[in-house]
């Protein structure tokens, strides 16, 4: 871990000291049209006294995956969720009187971690975390020493609560050290448990702030758009694929995940059943119904449910647009051991299943798909492996991720997937 550490900063380094190296023509073209995976600004010299958290508080784009600060060569890269922010960022930077000759470029970047997606989805995992109560007798500065075991930190703040109980709000360079911190601590006496370790909105992710407002007043206003639609009057043997295969007749090619949650409703003594159809948002919504009047289902009644509507917050619509999806890709499995029914009981225990498929490749190996009712059950598989891959080793060497129908137009989305470590993987490297 220590030589992968010091490998990544070596070639952050030589990326800061030989930017100015790269021809005028490539600068231009890297800062006018940016590729779609430059989701990473470079900012180049920055001065001695001007810090990250300054430039954050001018800046307030986000949310950030990471930040890495080289000020040794008057550099630092600001990595997004997305390109779009990125681009957010360089534009409100490049405007920014108080820049004083700092300037900007994009910098390459790997996809984002599937984890790190599926984390924000399900446990609207940030950068940030809030800590309630804090140790007794606990000072800013210790904290700020005693939490950067888990990485760097941008910035921290030591308040009084309500309560009279001292709490920190604690932002570091990255996502991942964010994890680690939520991961760790609540297992560790003395910081709060469970209850007292939560994550907090990234402190420059104003669009995530403004869309809760948002949705928050709407619901309060009875202005709630319906994002369920109902099927009344399905056959009792309907299968939840089979409602799923309607939907996709239904709509024309989408990107993203559709329909968030599928369920099925019978009632003691009917013939008849229904069904219930959580879509991505209130258009698509429309659309199927739409369609459902031009070409009905027959004894079928299709409707939107205008009482008890769900909330779709915004953190489900951000980790759909990042790719995540309600099936599970599984690669690289033994072909001659891969078993549906296995699979199907492993994962089962992270909500309902609708179907597991194999997909044998050219390489003596295997690919499944899990398709969930739920999406949040697809996130919480996902969340759960990343945090304990220990009870699944039988799927030792496989990478986990989101799959895409590309058949239906969704767009395979560029994530990279969760490795599971074989026991070599795991085991302690020796010295050389």
């Amino acid at each position: 871990m220590r030589l992968a550490a010091v490998s990544s900063r070596s070639s952050f380094s030589s990326l800061c000291v030989n930017f100015r190296a790269t021809s005028k023509r490539n600068a231009s073209q890297s800062a006018t049209s940016p590729s779609p995976i430059s989701r990473t600004v470079l900012v180049r010299e920055i001065p001695s006294d001007v810090t990250t958290s300054q430039i954050l508080d001018k800046i307030q784009v986000g949310p950030l995956e990471h930040i890495e600060h080289d000020a040794l060569n008057k550099c630092a890269r600001f990595a997004f969720l997305d390109s779009k922010t990125a681009t957010n960022f360089k534009r409100q930077f490049d405007q920014w009187d108080g820049r004083t000759g700092m300037t900007t470029g994009y910098s390459t970047e790997g996809p984002l971690g599937v984890e790190k997606i599926a984390a924000l989805g399900l446990r609207h995992a940030s950068r940030a975390i809030r800590v309630n109560p804090v140790p007794e007798g606990a000072t800013e500065g210790s904290l700020r020493q005693e939490l950067s075991r888990f990485g760097a930190i941008e910035k921290i703040d030591l308040e009084t609560g309500s309560d009279g109980k001292q709490v920190v709000h604690v932002h570091f360079h990255s996502i991942d050290s964010a994890l680690r911190a939520v991961q760790t601590l609540r297992t560790e006496e003395g910081w709060g448990g469970k209850l007292g370790i939560s994550f907090l909105t990234d402190r420059c992710d104003l669009p995530l702030r403004i869309a809760s407002r948002k949705l928050l007043n709407a619901k309060d206003s009875g202005e709630l758009q319906s994002t369920v639609a109902v099927l009344h009057g399905v056959r009792k043997e309907t299968t939840r694929a089979r409602i799923l295969a309607h939907v996709k007749d239904a709509l024309p090619p989408h990107n993203g995940e559709a329909v968030l949650r599928v369920d099925i409703k019978t009632m003691r003594g009917k013939p008849r059943a229904a069904a219930f159809l959580n879509f991505a948002n209130a258009p698509i919504t429309s659309l199927f119904l739409d369609a459902l009047k031009a070409k009905p289902l027959d004894g079928v009644t299709a409707y939107m449910k205008s009482q008890n509507i769900p909330l779709v917050k915004p953190t489900i619509h951000r980790a759909v647009k990042l790719g995540a999806t309600r099936t599970i890709l599984i690669k690289g499995l033994d072909k001659n051991s891969a078993s549906k029914q296995r699979i199907f009981d492993d994962f089962r225990t992270f909500g309902t299943i609708i179907s597991v498929k194999i997909q044998e490749t050219a390489e003596n190996s295997a690919n499944a798909f899990v398709s969930f009712a739920d999406l949040m059950d697809a996130l919480k598989a996902v969340d759960r492996i990343y945090q304990n891959n220990r009870n699944f080793r039988r799927y030792a060497g496989t990478k986990i991720s989101f799959a895409a129908e590309v058949n239906q137009g969704q767009v395979a989305p560029s994530m990279l997937p969760l490795h599971i470590a074989t026991l070599e993987d795991s085991a302690p490297k020796e010295s050389s």
